[in-house]
C-alpha cells in the first residue's frame, strides 16, 4: 500500500496548496525589494480614496442574507443597503442574458421586451439607489451637457457585475430616465486594475506630441459580416491622427508582433470565450485564459488547421508602452460566463490591458452587425471631436456619446440588445 506522500490521488489534491505556498514565498521575497513593498498587496483605505478623485468606484456585494452597493469616494468607504435586491432574483435574471441576448428574428421582439425588463429591474433595484445616493439625479435628464456628467466605475465582481449597468433604465414612456442621463460609466475588474490603467493612461500624455502613433486595425473575413468594410470606415478616419497598419486574415505571429508598438488596435473579428473545464469527463482541460480572437479561420471549427488566433495567454505576456486603445468590435470580448464563475476577472477585454491598454472598448454580450459598425464609425470621429476640455482624448466619453445617440435614433431605440453590450474598460 502506498503511503499518504506518495499516492498520486493525494498528491493531485495536494498540488493546488504547494503552488499556492510556494507563490506566497515568491511574493514575500519581491517585497523586500526596494519599491515593491506593497506588491500584490490591497489597496488601503487611503489609496481606495485617491482613487475616487475622478469618480466613485462601486462594487455590489449580493448575498442571500443582503445585498449592498460597497461605493468608495473622496470621503471614504460605505456601504449602501439595496432593500429592494435579492440575490436569488439577480442570478436568476443575469444568467437569462445569454438566452435573451440572440437576434432570431421570430425571438428578437421578445428578446428585446424582456431585456427592457431587465434593464428597468437593474435601474429600480440597483443603479438608480447609488446614483440617488451620490446626489447624481439632479438636474433633470437632458439637462446637463453630457461633457459635464459625473463619471463613474463599476466593478465587475459577483452577479450584478456581469450586467449592463450602464443602461439601466426605465425607456419609452413619459418620466423615462436611465444612468446613461446622469453618468458616464466605465467598468474595471479591480480597485488595482483601475490603479494599473491610470498610471498606463499618464505615463501616456506624458508622451511627447510628436511620437510615433501607429493604429493597428485587423478584420477577419467574414461572408456574412461587414469586417473589412468597418475597417475602411475607421481607416478612413482616423488617418489624420494616426498610421494605420490593416491586416486582414493575419497571422498570430503578425498580429502580435504589431501589438507590442501600436498605440490604438482595433479588432473587427469573432472573439470566443472559454470557460472552466476540467472535470474526469473532459479530456483537455480549459480556462479563461484560453479565451481568444479569431484572425482567420471558422469560429464553428476552432481547432482548424487554418485558423489563427490570439488567446487571452498570449495578449497577457504583451508589453507596450505607447499602448493607449484597444477596441474590440467582436463577440462578447468582455463577456465572463454568467452561471459559472461570477468572480472571474480573466476575459479578452481584461487581458487587453493586463497588456499595458488603459483604455478597452468591448461587448458584453455578441454585438450585432450593423449596429457594431456604425457604433464604431461613431466612436473615431467622436474621440478626436470633443468638446470635453484638456482630455482631448476621452474614450468614455466618445463611447457614452456614441451609444446615446443610437439609443436615441427611433430606428434603434427599442432594439435594446443591438445597443446595450458595448463598455468602456478602464481609466
Amino acid at each position: 500500500m502506498l503511503e499518504l506522500d506518495q499516492n498520486p490521488h493525494i498528491l493531485e489534491i495536494r498540488q493546488p496548496f504547494f503552488i499556492e505556498r510556494e507563490l506566497q514565498k515568491t511574493e514575500d521575497e519581491i517585497r523586500k525589494i526596494p519599491g515593491f513593498s506593497t506588491f500584490q498587496l490591497p489597496l488601503g483605505e487611503e489609496e481606495l480614496k485617491s482613487l475616487a478623485t475622478d469618480g466613485p468606484i462601486v462594487a455590489f456585494n449580493d448575498t442571500v442574507d443582503r445585498c449592498d452597493a460597497l461605493i468608495i469616494t473622496t470621503a471614504g468607504l460605505e456601504a449602501l443597503l439595496l432593500e429592494d435586491l435579492d440575490s436569488r432574483d439577480a442570478v436568476r435574471r443575469i444568467t437569462r442574458i445569454s438566452q435573451i441576448s440572440g437576434r432570431h428574428p421570430t425571438k428578437l421582439g421578445d428578446n428585446n421586451d424582456e431585456m427592457e425588463d431587465l434593464l428597468k429591474w437593474l435601474w429600480v433595484s440597483a443603479v438608480r439607489p447609488v446614483l440617488d445616493h451620490l446626489g447624481y439625479l439632479h438636474p433633470a435628464p437632458g439637462s446637463r451637457k453630457d461633457y459635464k456628467l459625473p463619471r463613474i466605475w463599476w466593478i465587475t465582481c459577483g452577479a450584478l457585475g456581469l450586467a449592463p449597468l450602464h443602461a439601466a433604465g426605465i425607456y419609452g414612456k413619459l418620466g423615462a430616465e436611465s444612468a446613461m442621463d446622469f453618468v458616464v460609466s466605465s467598468y474595471i475588474s479591480t480597485a488595482q486594475a483601475l490603479d494599473f490603467a491610470r498610471t498606463k493612461s499618464r505615463a501616456q500624455i506624458e508622451q511627447p506630441k510628436n511620437a510615433q502613433k501607429e493604429a493597428l486595425l485587423v478584420s477577419a473575413s467574414d461572408e456574412y459580416l461587414s469586417f473589412e468594410a468597418e475597417i475602411q470606415d475607421i481607416r478612413d478616419i482616423i488617418q489624420n491622427h494616426c498610421n494605420p497598419i490593416t491586416l486582414q486574415d493575419a497571422s498570430r505571429a503578425d498580429v502580435l508582433q504589431q501589438l507590442k508598438s501600436s498605440k490604438i488596435a482595433h479588432f473587427a473579428c469573432h472573439g470566443v470565450s472559454v470557460w472552466f473545464q476540467g472535470d474526469p469527463g473532459v479530456s483537455v482541460p480549459t480556462s479563461p485564459s484560453d479565451s481568444y480572437l479569431l484572425l482567420k479561420g471558422s469560429k464553428d471549427d476552432i481547432d482548424g488547421k487554418s485558423n489563427e488566433k490570439i488567446t487571452v495567454a498570449d495578449l497577457v505576456g504583451i508589453k507596450n508602452p505607447k499602448a493607449r486603445l484597444a477596441y474590440l468590435s467582436a463577440c462578447s470580448t468582455a463577456k465572463i460566463s454568467p452561471d459559472k464563475l461570477f468572480d472571474e476577472t480573466i476575459n479578452i477585454a481584461n487581458a487587453f490591458q493586463l497588456a499595458g491598454y488603459p483604455h478597452v472598448v468591448g461587448t458584453i454580450w455578441e454585438a450585432e452587425d450593423e449596429s457594431a459598425t456604425m457604433i464604431a464609425k461613431s466612436f473615431y470621429e467622436k474621440l478626436w471631436n470633443q468638446d470635453s476640455g484638456p482630455q482631448s482624448f476621452d474614450v468614455a466619453l466618445a463611447l457614452h456619446r456614441t451609444v446615446k445617440e443610437l439609443m436615441n435614433d427611433p430606428a434603434w431605440k427599442d432594439d435594446f440588445i443591438a445597443w446595450a453590450p458595448f463598455v468602456h474598460i478602464g481609466a
